[in-house]
């Protein structure tokens, strides 16, 4: 994210994003493409979403466990914490 306050240049927050992405592209979870005629930049997280879905499922799976309930119960709170 970025802060009004935050005075680095684009170089370094593109070379920044760039160090964060790669490891996600060589792995091919994620394709970053860029048009090369508008300079439109597409970002396709379709493989992602599998592993970021797996992930929610075991949490989810975990916490139910631990709190000894229904996942489905963890799935359908609505969230009393947040009000």
């Amino acid at each position: 994210m970025h802060h009004l306050d935050d005075l680095t240049d684009f170089t370094t927050r593109d070379d920044l994003t760039e160090l964060a992405l790669r490891p996600l592209r060589e792995v091919g979870s994620i394709l970053l493409t860029q048009d090369d005629e508008t300079g439109r930049v597409s970002l396709d997280i379709a493989r992602a979403q599998t592993g970021i879905i797996a992930v929610t499922v075991a949490c989810v799976e975990g916490w139910a466990s631990c709190a000894g309930v229904d996942p489905d119960e963890i799935i359908t709170e609505k969230g009393t914490a947040a009000s």
